[in-house]
Parts: structure tokens; C-alpha cells; sequence
């Protein structure tokens, strides 16, 4: 098992960046943006999904897809989902630690595991 300060180091960086980009979505300070795509290694899915407290411990397959979904609900209300898929394999929907199964209000989604979460800087320090 991994440490908070190992899984923090492999993908706490992320995991905030993934969130300011979710809360900028939100509060509309990321303009007109609509679609953020990150391209990265099997060694990058299991970071993020550690840190995100579900990751299987099983290698991801080449070219599998993690996606984070932000929904807008009725009467205003945000919804955070992530889903993995694979061109051979089922969609897989992750039900994050304090979420339920549909995904993560955001409250909830912001406080997963939010000790791991770190800026560039905070790593820099870290290591």
C-alpha cells in the first residue's frame, strides 16, 4: 500500500488541477471552454484514479479513456462523474469514497481526497 505522501507525489497535481478545472466550469471563469483532454501513460490512470481512492490495482489497458463529467442538474445543482472505458471492455463508473453511485455533488467531489491535493509547487517542496 501506498502512503498519503507517495500517492500525493504521483498524482496530487493533477487531482488539483482536475478540480480547479471542474470549479473554473462551474463559477464560469474558463470562458467558453466546453472539452479539456490530458494524454498520458497507463503509469498516469493509476495515479490519479489512487488518488482519487479507486483504482483496482489492475494495469489499464492501452488507450483506455478516464473521463470526468461535469452535469448540470435541475435547479442548478453540479454533478461530478468519472468513467473509464476501453474499446474491449464494459464503461466502468467509478463511485468515489463520500459520493453516491451516480457521482459526486460538489462538495463532495472537492473534499475526495483532498489531502492528496497539491500545486506544482507544494511538489516541488515534497519531494
Amino acid at each position: 500500500m501506498m502512503t498519503n505522501k507517495e500517492k500525493a507525489l504521483s498524482g496530487g497535481v493533477l487531482l488539483k488541477d482536475i478540480k480547479r478545472r471542474v470549479k473554473d466550469a462551474v463559477d464560469g471563469s474558463s470562458g467558453d471552454v466546453k472539452l479539456v483532454l490530458f494524454s498520458g501513460h497507463d503509469t498516469t490512470l493509476a495515479a490519479i484514479l489512487t488518488c482519487l481512492g479507486v483504482y483496482d490495482f489492475k494495469q489499464t489497458p492501452y488507450a483506455t479513456v478516464l473521463m470526468v463529467e461535469l452535469w448540470e442538474r435541475e435547479g442548478g445543482e453540479h454533478e461530478v462523474t468519472f468513467l473509464r472505458h476501453h474499446k474491449d471492455q464494459e464503461l466502468i463508473t467509478y463511485t468515489l469514497p463520500g459520493c453516491n453511485d451516480t457521482g459526486c455533488t460538489l462538495d463532495q467531489f472537492y473534499a475526495v481526497n483532498n489531502e492528496l491535493d497539491m500545486t506544482e509547487e507544494e511538489y516541488r517542496e515534497r519531494l
